[in-house]
């Protein structure tokens, strides 16, 4: 599967290269990129909605993510483990996304939303997907 925006590197980009450092570019597996980019990518201009991240750490889906809503909505990444929060909430800070993914520690399925039960709900209507998501939950 092709993922537009996916840099393919050899070894020698790591943690420590200058790039990674100033957050211009995350790491991780191209299996973690196809969730973001199956639900997200090539979504219309006028498109808007959230994303919810149910298992959210390290942080790479959540991140990938908020680069492909492109400021056309929210992603909460939700958590259960207290020490894996804080790794998805400095992934979150190096990727320089802290304005759109918010860090929530709890288990998803608890949740409550507007009074109501937080449900994962994914509703792609093709072939314009203009109302695609109300709430969208990729675990892996």
């Amino acid at each position: 599967m092709h993922v537009d925006d996916l840099l393919v590197t050899t070894a020698k980009v790591h943690g420590g290269h200058a790039l990674v450092k100033a957050g211009e570019v995350i790491l991780q597996d191209k299996s973690s990129c196809f969730p973001a980019h199956a639900l997200l990518d090539g979504l219309p201009p006028d498109w808007r909605g959230d994303v919810v991240d149910a298992c959210a750490a390290p942080g790479n889906k959540s991140t990938h993510a908020a680069a492909l809503l492109r400021g056309r909505g929210k992603v909460l990444a939700v958590d259960r483990d207290a020490a894996r929060l804080k790794i998805l909430e400095e992934r979150v800070r190096e990727a320089k996304a802290s304005d759109v993914v918010q860090a929530v520690r709890g288990d998803f399925l608890k949740l409550r939303h507007g009074g109501a039960r937080a449900l994962s709900l994914i509703h792609i209507s093709e072939p314009t997907r203009r109302y695609a998501i109300s709430y969208a939950v990729f675990c892996l």
